[in-house]
């Protein structure tokens, strides 16, 4: 018995990928996975199982973000890669085991990171939480308050979020940014 996850590159991206396929050992069992790609690359990805049990599934967290993912057979996921160097943890498990693990993973309040690089040139990676489902806008403004991006302005799932911000198209200065997930505003 065993599953795989495939990795591939979105079209136009140059993206150096990793392969892992493993051994379902037993339920719950973590598994390190990394993935090497261009930063800012789009990547996509699908898991395909073979011979386990029809309640298995995964559960993929980014390692640095504790971004979660839990996927289903033969759906594709996307994701830009902020860092050149990617790091996952991988769960196999019943859908009830890892809605736990992926629980237990989840932020207690908003939190809103440092941006990094800082200074950036062109680029910088804002990192966000949510402890719950959420309506969520990122704001980029100059130094005199003048709104200059809003790089996010959707409903967004519980747990801890990336931003590339792509900055190349704004001179160079001081730049601010501020997160309204549901009724809190931080910057």
């Amino acid at each position: 018995a065993g599953f795989g996850m495939v990795l591939k590159e979105a079209s136009g991206s140059r993206g150096r990928l990793s392969r892992k396929v493993t051994s379902y050992q037993k339920e719950g069992e973590a598994y390190e996975l990394e993935l090497k790609s261009q930063p800012s690359s789009e990547l996509q990805w699908k898991v395909t199982y073979s011979e386990l049990p029809d309640e298995a599934r995964i559960l993929l967290v980014n390692s640095l973000s504790g971004e979660a993912f839990l996927m289903e057979e033969e759906e594709t996921y996307e994701m830009k890669s902020a860092e050149s160097l990617s790091l996952f943890t991988m769960y196999a498990g019943d859908v009830s085991e890892l809605e736990e693990i992926r629980q237990s993973l989840l932020p207690g309040h908003i939190e809103l990171q440092p941006n990094y690089p800082n200074p950036f040139n062109p680029s910088t990676t804002i990192s966000y939480a949510l402890p719950e489902d959420m309506q969520v806008e990122v704001q980029v403004f100059d130094i005199l308050g003048r709104l200059v991006a809003t790089p996010v302005s959707t409903r967004q799932k519980a747990g801890r979020h990336q931003l590339l911000f792509d900055g190349s198209n704004l001179a160079s200065g001081v730049y601010f940014y501020r997160l309204q997930a549901g009724n809190k505003l931080l910057s």
